[in-house]
């Protein structure tokens, strides 16, 4: 199924619009921005910017960089992209190309679960844009602006996943070499890091089915809530976001201890 006829198959399950920590903010460009980024490494990291800017816009928080210190005093490798202190909440935003597979690197999974274990209150969330804009490192030419005018219309859809799921991912890699869901990239004699990568078509699955993702890699149903939304009216730099579907996974959050007499009575919990 091609992209577009995906996003417009699930229209009618994404009416609910999202409430946005915020509907518009202005990124500061740098003065080489001005110019067209003939550096693959730039034109990516300019993409990491406007998807961490999009997910501040939606979930509110800060940019990591104001938790560097933390990091470094703790000695950890990993770094959030945004940091929400009011809803104790690390993410991390990821751009995944239609037809590409998503990378999570093993350091970056530890590093997060060293800061949950420091920080016992937080969660992580994962925020994965599937987007049509190709050849960010090979082919694509154009300003910072330009790029930003391209992602706000071509960003097909959102998928927001939990740590524990993300960590399930790699868990069926490791598991299984020939697993339909995910695939592993282990090389020793590479200097690129070992990771897990989400088949293309788990995020197919992830958009239409994500129920039934979550029941392939062996997680109880019952311990999760899936959201379906459509993106709110937003705008970066003054350009307008065209509207795309959110799946949001969220784990369910303990039951209360209610008090009976002189004794707390602990509920089953969902998980």
């Amino acid at each position: 199924m091609k992209l577009e006829q995906l996003v417009e198959s699930l229209s009618p399950s994404h009416q609910t619009e999202f409430q946005p920590a915020a509907n518009s903010t202005t990124v500061i460009f740098s003065e080489q921005d001005q110019f067209a980024l003939s550096n693959p490494t730039t034109r990516a990291l300019r993409m990491g910017l406007f998807y961490v800017t999009l997910t501040t816009l939606l979930y509110g928080g800060d940019s990591g960089e104001s938790f560097s210190p933390v990091v470094r005093e703790l000695d950890i490798l990993t770094k959030p992209d945004i940091v929400n202190p009011d809803q104790r909440l690390f993410l991390e935003s990821k751009a995944v190309c239609s037809g590409h597979h998503g990378l999570v690197l093993d350091i970056q999974l530890d590093g997060y679960a060293s800061l949950q274990e420091h920080f016992p209150g937080y969660k992580t969330a994962f925020a994965f844009y599937r987007h049509a804009l190709h050849g960010i490192k090979s082919s694509w030419q154009g300003t910072a602006t330009d790029l930003f005018q391209e992602l706000a219309v071509k960003t097909a859809y959102l998928v927001v996943l939990p740590y524990s799921v993300v960590k399930k991912f790699q868990a069926e890699g490791q598991r299984i070499s020939t697993s339909p869901v995910v695939s592993r990239y282990q090389n020793h004699r590479s200097t690129f890091d070992d990771c897990t990568c989400i088949r293309s078509s788990t995020f197919t699955r992830l958009a239409v089915e994500p129920e039934q993702v979550l029941h392939d890699i062996n997680l109880d149903l019952g311990g999760y809530v899936v959201r379906r939304y459509r993106s709110p009216s937003c705008t970066i730099n003054s350009i307008p976001l065209k509207s795309f579907p959110i799946v949001q996974i969220t784990e369910k959050e303990p039951e209360k201890q209610e008090p009976v007499g002189d004794y707390c009575q602990v509920e089953d919990l969902p998980f």
